[in-house]
């Protein structure tokens, strides 16, 4: 049986793949109302200032110093990384017939995390333990993409998904392995504001060319029905914060980030579950069996792990 380690990431693991589920089936909602690049950059100050206050919390708890240290390239590099992958994978979302078609791919990228991880960092382990679950969910994503239609036609105009889904894995992807390899568990926990303040460089940027301005921006600024959006979006500010801390804890105790991200291949049934119970959208039933095969073999890395 595993060791605790293994337990307290296949945990977070879970926590991170709940996160998933919540925020795209979810932040459409908040989206109807306000621009997403907004929202994106507003979710990373938020887990900023969160996790700041934790970090000073803590540091009071525990009777010892804290200062300000500024963060290494590499963490501001994979915090860049990360919310340019995290703004793809936005614009995916506002796009797609579906959220959990859209995070289908961004969701399963085990195999790009260890291709990346093997022939960058010479990491090669993921290959021997897990290449087998890897090489599934890579073939079930390729069969989804050509049952599914790259463009979205419900609104009358076509918007394309796709490139925007395959951007976010490769970003994402690329993110967890600088993150894993280069910066280190221990230096992006405790640096983690300055990785949150990073990735929001590029989503606030987007929302300044696009409104003028850097965080949150309603569409139209006197909308009626614009009733408990605020508390939503404050709320998932919170849900993204957890995300971002549970993540990178997973991601730091793991053999490697490619076994964090098969448990959270998991979040794109989820997804399904609560957008059908929450926002009445219907899954096709060749959509529903795709999801509950990725499920399968989710869970058959989380139970291989643990043994």
């Amino acid at each position: 049986m595993g060791s605790i380690n293994t337990w307290i990431w296949v945990l977070f693991s879970f926590i991170t793949m709940v996160c998933n589920a919540i925020i795209p089936t979810f932040t459409p909602v908040v989206n109807k109302y306000a621009y997403g690049s907004g929202i994106i950059g507003s979710y990373f100050l938020g887990s900023a200032f969160i996790t700041l206050i934790g970090i000073i919390l803590l540091s009071f708890i525990n009777g010892s110093s804290w200062s300000i240290v500024l963060p290494s390239f590499g963490l501001v590099l994979s915090g860049l990384i990360y919310g340019a992958g995290t703004l793809s994978l936005q614009k995916s979302v506002e796009r797609a017939p579906s959220p959990a078609i859209a995070t289908l791919l961004p969701r399963n990228r085990a195999l790009v995390n260890a291709m990346l991880a093997f022939f960058v960092f010479g990491v090669s382990s993921s290959f021997w333990k897990g290449g087998d679950v890897y090489l599934t969910q890579a073939i079930l994503v390729a069969f989804t993409l050509v049952l599914k239609k790259s463009f979205n036609t419900g609104t009358g105009e076509e918007y394309s998904w796709q490139p925007y889904s395959y951007m976010s894995m490769l970003l994402l992807a690329i993110s967890d392995v600088i993150v894993k390899n280069v910066v280190g568990y221990g230096g992006l926990l405790a640096n983690l504001s300055w990785f949150s303040i990073s990735a929001a460089i590029i989503p606030m940027i987007s929302n300044f060319r696009k409104t003028g301005n850097f965080i949150f921006t309603y569409r139209e600024e006197h909308r009626e029905d614009n009733t408990g959006i605020v508390p939503l979006f404050l709320g998932l500010i919170g849900v993204f914060a957890m995300k971002i801390v549970s993540q990178y804890i997973a991601i730091g105790i793991a053999p490697d980030s490619a076994n964090v991200r098969a448990i959270g291949s998991l979040a794109v049934p989820l997804t399904i579950v609560l957008s059908k119970y929450f926002r009445g959208i219907d899954y096709e039933t060749k959509d529903i069996v795709l999801m509950g095969m990725f499920s399968l073999v989710g869970l058959m890395s989380g139970i291989r792990s643990l043994l």
